[in-house]
């Protein structure tokens, strides 16, 4: 068994060199390493080894300075890096810029490199090489068009989280999935081979009972369902289960996505009583004793909404009354304290960005104030949302379904395409139109929108993109 550390023991030769009789070598070390540190680039700073462009300098990148581990052994950067890009070739290419681990007696270190791909129509990163003396990390492709001059920051694709070809150094084993994605599949095979199944063949036989008139209702009504069921199914396969809810009821056109309940209920501290009505609102009454820090109403403590990222939303109180204020408190790393970001007493509007891992809403009553029977009616809305009523979270989506005049229309941007056209006569210059895409990050840069019709503006995709357009004419 091989153990570490111990102090050795110094005897010396008959030269007078010293002899360790516990002394290890880089290999005992490296192995204790790995099984407490996997491979990948630290996640503190978000910037760890982050590729970005190089502004004024055409055929190169920046790779910011970071640390990271590999197979055991340790690589730091304290300084940014400039790597250069090999000349571009008649046709597109992506190269890989990675960390390399190389074992080899001449090198024994590591360092960056970029790996150059293969030039094609259709191009692919390269593959890593992962052999018992070179191991890479592939930190950022770099897409190169044909006869491409410069490298600008859309053509850099940052795969630092991506596990299989680079990931984060954790501080435990990263945990084996594979069983549980196998019988998530198995049961959504289960479900498309059954339940589906069952529900299309209901719905054929109805429809050789009824007439054309009522099957032509009906069919608004399946289409409606059809819509939820997608959206659940799509859910299923994506593994994004932080979007149920939120993403129904944006969809079906609630403009209140805050969930209920809370995550306090009613409750009495330091000279307030918190109640909660059951409808969504809460009533304050009292006299706050200590600081805001200490005694609050919390709403909500979630991850959840960075579904909304990159969107701007709202949140209002219904209350003008000064004694009770509503504060957004945000944390960007599991390490770090929760931070203040918003302080009102109406209505504020807030973003949900990249850097925010957990969002928390409270209401809190001013130290020293009398609180007489304030009500709090909390929602949050897009901001977009004109909407002044206060409305529950909690409606089902039967009485969204109902409340609301949408139709989807669903279409493919092709590759090297940059627009779609949707022409309909449910479209008018009112109409809200709501607009969602397979691939994250991926949103229209210019939306125009006349009686009838609906353009599109997408920047030049390089693969095929699904884009669902929700047209809605009426707000709940």
């Amino acid at each position: 068994m091989q153990a570490f550390p111990f102090t050795s023991m110094i005897d010396y030769d008959s030269h007078g060199y010293p002899q360790f009789d516990r002394a290890v070598d880089s290999l005992i070390l490296r192995n204790i390493v790995k099984q407490y540190v996997t491979n990948g680039v630290f996640p503190n700073p978000s910037t760890n080894f982050q590729v970005v462009a190089n502004s004024g300098t055409a055929m190169t990148v920046k790779v910011l300075a970071g640390s990271c581990v590999i197979n055991g052994a340790t690589g730091y950067e304290v300084e940014d890096r400039v790597l250069t890009v090999q000349a571009a070739d008649t046709k597109d290419r992506i190269d890989t810029v990675v960390l390399r681990l190389n074992d080899d007696t001449q090198y024994r270190n590591i360092d960056l490199y970029i790996v150059q791909g293969t030039p094609d129509f259709t191009p692919q990163a390269p593959v890593l090489t992962r052999s018992a003396d070179v191991y890479e990390l592939g930190i950022a492709n770099i897409f190169i068009p044909a006869n491409g001059v410069t490298i600008t920051q859309e053509r850099i694709t940052d795969t630092r989280l991506d596990t299989e070809r680079c990931g984060y150094a954790m501080f435990m084993s990263e945990i084996d999935t594979t069983a549980l994605y196998k019988q998530i599949q198995s049961d959504l095979e289960h479900f498309r081979s059954g339940t589906e199944t069952d529900v299309a063949d209901w719905i054929e036989e109805l429809k050789d009972k009824i007439s054309k008139a009522d099957a032509a209702k009906l069919q608004i009504e399946i289409d409606d369902i059809e819509i939820a069921i997608e959206s659940v199914r799509r859910e299923i396969e994506e593994d994004t289960s932080y979007k149920v809810g939120y993403y129904e009821n944006a969809l079906l056109g609630a403009h209140n996505l805050l969930p209920y309940p809370y995550v306090d209920t009613t409750k009495t501290e330091n000279g307030i009583a918190y109640t909660d009505n059951n409808d969504g609102t809460v009533k304050l009454n009292g006299k706050n004793t200590v600081d805001v820090l200490y005694n609050y109403f919390v709403l909500l403590s979630t991850n959840k909404l960075r579904y909304f990222r990159g969107k701007s939303l709202k949140f209002t109180t219904g209350n003008t009354n000064e004694s009770v204020h509503v504060q957004i408190w945000k944390k960007s790393t599991i390490d770090t304290e929760m931070q203040l970001y918003k302080d009102f007493v109406n209505v504020e509007e807030f973003e949900v960005t990249e850097d925010d891992l957990e969002i928390e809403i409270r209401i809190t009553p001013i130290k020293n104030m009398d609180v007489n029977n304030v009500v709090i009616k909390p929602m949050i809305l897009l901001a977009t949302d004109t909407s002044s009523d206060f409305t529950n979270y909690t409606k089902t989506v039967e009485q969204l379904t109902a409340e609301n005049d949408y139709k989807t229309f669903e279409r493919t941007l092709s590759t090297g395409e940059e627009v779609i056209t949707i022409t309909d006569r449910s479209i008018t210059d009112d109409s809200i139109v709501d607009i969602y895409t397979n691939v994250y990050g991926v949103s229209p840069k210019e939306v125009t929108q006349t009686e009838h019709t609906v353009q599109i503006k997408f920047r030049t995709q390089k693969t095929d993109i699904k884009v669902k357009v929700v047209v809605r004419n009426g707000m709940v």
